[in-house]
């Protein structure tokens, strides 16, 4: 769905992140699977703690123009 893909050039990027995580991941509760679902506030601190920012930095424009302002 987006390997290869340019990473700002997405359309709708919180719906195939939310498609991605409820394919590939589920918990188990009760001693049944369930799909886990995707929210901005609830899921996106967790999902950042887990971003490797070097291998993001050279693919993503807006992410260095961050990086940029915090440095000066």
């Amino acid at each position: 769905m987006i390997r290869g893909k340019d990473i700002e050039a997405i359309n709708k990027p919180s719906e195939k992140l939310s498609i991605l995580i409820r394919t590939f991941f589920e918990k188990e509760s009760d001693g049944k699977k369930k799909k886990i679902s995707y929210g901005k506030l609830k899921s996106a601190p967790d999902i950042l703690d887990e971003i490797e920012v070097e291998k993001l930095l050279p693919l993503d424009a807006e992410l260095q123009r961050f990086l940029t302002i915090l440095n000066t």
